[in-house]
């Protein structure tokens, strides 16, 4: 992904169009010699006034997003988990078990290859999950169409 990061500037072209747009009103800017000339997406903010917009942004969304403060919650408590069992995890093993510091650091070996073993499962889990409730789901639908067309025609006396 690195190698990707400084390759990418190079090869891929510019699609955001208010940069679009402004490189373009600097050329015809350049070219007609009318310093007038301006994006229609340019919105004429200072330095100052975007980086007080950009450093303002993600804390409002933090706060004023229920969605987004419960999962920053739900992310730290995990985090601090995990935190907590990496911190103490080689002092357990050195002091109750008499690990050898070498030794102990072994033990997120189980953690690294259960984390890189466990990566392609959820999606595949999910997906089988996914099928089995929409087949569940068009047979329950299909059911429940059978009895009510069952119950117009008691009704209708047929």
């Amino acid at each position: 992904m690195g190698i990707l990061t400084v390759i990418f500037p190079f090869i891929v072209r510019e699609t955001y169009a208010p940069i679009l747009l402004e490189r373009k009103a600097a050329r015809l800017r350049k070219d007609t010699g009318n310093p007038n000339l301006k994006s229609r997406l340019d919105r004429q903010l200072t330095q100052k006034k975007l980086i007080f917009d950009t450093l303002i942004r993600p804390p409002r969304i933090l706060f004023t997003s229920p969605i987004v403060s419960v999962l920053a919650i739900d992310t730290a408590i995990v985090y601090g988990y995990q935190y907590l069992v990496f911190t103490t995890l080689s002092y357990i093993f050195q002091d109750k078990y008499r690990l050898s510091t070498g030794l102990s650091g072994l033990v997120y070996l189980g953690n690294g290859i259960g984390t890189i073993l466990g990566i392609p499962f959820p999606q595949n889990f999910s997906e089988t999950d996914q099928s089995f409730l929409t087949e569940y789901t068009r047979n329950l639908y299909h059911r429940l169409r059978i009895r009510q067309s069952h119950g117009a025609k008691k009704e209708k006396g047929y």
